[in-house]
């Protein structure tokens, strides 16, 4: 870890002051305004040690206007939604939630493809998600790597043929019951979402 402490002089035309008012307005955003900034989110996320800011660090950025600093980082990406801040948050602060809408943010903006390739994966997930009812793992993978990381995938073809000997990956699709209704719900919920600002 680095020990000294970088200074960074922040200009007041790049932050953002209704970035804050954005989230808050979300569902159950509004508890964002009560974060005590105590770190309890930062000290149970198992995921801490590799997050480029803490939740309880990106809290502090979303309240100081750094909305692209916020929408760019990892933070939001890797979150793995196990829920456990928002159990122990002494604010009850549905910090998950948030950090659903802020990746929601992050793609519409496209600061998403600055550090990582999420945007091309999310957009595959969503048609594979459409297409089947479900997601189907080994459609998603092989497209996403096809497309983006073709030696990623001959390195990981070993692996991937062990997991489908193993049946922990299928090779065909399974579809859910009642897909037409299914897939009916899902585009109407998708252009809910185009049209949300």
């Amino acid at each position: 870890m680095n020990s000294t402490l970088e200074k960074k002089i922040v200009v007041d035309e790049s932050l953002d002051n209704h970035f804050l008012r954005t989230i808050a307005n979300t569902p159950e955003g509004e508890r964002i305004l009560s974060c005590l900034q105590c770190g309890t989110c930062s000290a149970t996320c198992p995921l801490s040690g590799i997050l480029e800011y803490t939740p309880r660090h990106l809290f502090a950025l979303i309240r100081a206007g750094q909305k692209s600093t916020v929408l760019s980082s990892n933070t939001i990406w890797i979150c793995s939604s196990c829920y456990q801040c928002i159990v122990d948050c002494p604010a009850q602060i549905k910090i998950t939630d948030i950090m659903y809408r802020l990746k929601r943010m992050s793609m519409d903006t496209r600061l998403a493809t600055r550090k990582v390739d999420i945007r091309r994966f999310y957009h595959l997930f969503e048609k594979s998600v459409v297409k089947y009812g479900r997601s189907h793992e080994l459609g998603l993978i092989t497209r996403y790597l096809l497309l983006r990381h073709p030696l990623q995938m001959l390195k990981q073809l070993p692996l991937g043929i062990k997991m489908i000997l193993n049946g922990y990956l299928k090779i065909f699709p399974h579809k859910i019951r009642d897909l037409t209704s299914f897939r009916r719900m899902a585009h109407s919920a998708l252009k809910s979402k185009e049209e949300t600002p």
